[in-house]
């Protein structure tokens, strides 16, 4: 999926010290991370490094302090490994050519299961749910519906800027397999995202009311189509309160709290909503143990109002940057580019906001992705800023120090 393959070894043995069971994978993990950071000369500094560290290493400290370390830890293993290549992608990606080339392999990769979706919901006549590889964390159709979601402004800025028409063509092609996929999933979510994302587009286009129209006949046009059991479903948002799965998520949600008014600072760790002994405290008999479907009570109910706090402050932290580029690009005509691509950044951040609230899927690896494309986009405008402003100098100093050829007599 990545532009590198950073293979860690899953765990088959497991290592146990004084006091709690430490998996191998995990160690290996945690060291390979500290050693990028120990080399502090070499890692570029930027404001959003602060909350990333502070919430990297809470993540940590809350899984030492798990009511079952052994179980918190292959979910941390697996978050160690997106947090060790997302730190490789802010060290080694420090050019507009390597950003650009960054978001074809996530849009290729994806775009690959988009095209898949579309596809088979075309066949069926949307009559099956379209789901995600089994074994990743898109699995759950809905998890997919929102990732597929987030991947359309970063093709749409592909559209926008690639050199090559053919590449262009195919992120629009991108952008509608997208959509059709989601559509394909059935997935409640992932339509409130597709809507975010729509919304958001159009607003940020200078040709707002052309694609409009456009958005509005093709949406008419996809939901024609889809058979009427898609047409109930999607109905029942407005009345969500009714829903059994809706009354499952505000279960899950009250746990959370209740389970954070006893450990405000570390939470339960990681898999908390999957630890039935520990839940038995707090819900009542018989009721069922489910997901936490919100990346929010994910984070509250698992690392505490700590780690929800730096959570939050890391996504604001890459908001507030894009709209730093914005604001610096905004009448600069060569960077157009980087003005287009923060706002199509945050367009996916915001998607993430969103359809996270209904999902399990704070650690994703496309967010931590977005988080350090955020700094690194400012690193390079600003650098490409300074490179003008030298050679400005250079020139000017150049033209008063260089003394003017007189005639020859």
């Amino acid at each position: 999926m990545d532009l590198v393959l950073l293979h860690v070894p899953e765990p088959d043995d497991v290592w146990v010290c004084d006091l709690f069971p430490v998996p191998r994978h995990r160690r290996r993990a945690d060291r390979a991370w500290l050693a990028v950071l120990a080399r502090a000369e070499k890692l570029p500094l930027h404001p959003i490094l602060l909350p990333f560290i502070l919430f990297v290493l809470w993540i940590n400290i809350t899984t030492i302090s798990s009511f079952h370390p052994d179980i918190s830890d292959l979910k941390l293993g697996n978050t160690m490994k997106a947090v060790i290549y997302t730190t490789f992608v802010y060290c080694l990606i420090n050019t507009r050519h390597r950003i650009e080339a960054l978001l074809i392999v996530i849009c290729a990769s994806l775009g690959y299961l988009a095209l898949k979706g579309a596809a088979f919901t075309i066949a069926t006549g949307g009559g099956h749910q379209v789901m995600g590889p089994m074994g990743t964390f898109i699995e759950d159709r809905n998890a997919l519906a929102m990732v597929l979601a987030m991947v359309i402004p970063l093709a749409r800025y592909i559209s926008l800027h690639a050199g090559s028409k053919v590449i262009r063509m195919l992120a629009l092609g991108l952008m509608l397999c997208c959509a059709v996929s989601i559509l394909g999933t059935q997935s409640r979510g992932g339509l409130l995202s597709l809507m975010v994302v729509g919304f958001w587009l159009i607003m940020m286009s200078r040709r707002r009311v052309s694609i409009l129209i456009a958005c509005v006949i093709m949406g008419g046009f996809a939901i024609s189509f889809m058979p009427q059991s898609w047409k109930d479903r999607m109905s029942t948002i407005e009345t969500y309160d009714q829903d059994a799965s809706a009354q499952g998520r505000l279960d899950m949600w009250r746990y959370a709290m209740e389970l954070t008014e006893d450990r405000p600072f570390t939470g339960g760790g990681f898999r908390i909503f999957t630890m039935r002994d520990v839940a038995a405290q707090y819900l009542p008999p018989g009721m069922w143990l489910r997901a936490s479907h919100s990346i929010y009570f994910e984070v509250l109910g698992e690392h505490g109002y700590v780690g929800l706090f730096l959570f939050i402050w890391l996504i604001a932290t890459g908001l507030v940057t894009l709209q730093e580029v914005k604001r610096i690009a905004r009448n600069d005509t060569e960077l157009i580019w980087a003005r287009d691509l923060a706002q199509m950044g945050q367009a996916s951040i915001v998607c993430f906001m969103v359809g996270g609230a209904f999902l399990e899927v704070a650690f994703a690896e496309i967010f931590l992705h977005l988080m350090a494309l955020s700094a690194i986009l400012h690193r390079v405008v600003q650098a490409d800023l300074a490179s003008r402003t030298t050679v400005e100098r250079d020139r000017l100093t150049g033209a008063i120090l260089t003394p003017t050829p007189q005639p020859a007599e």
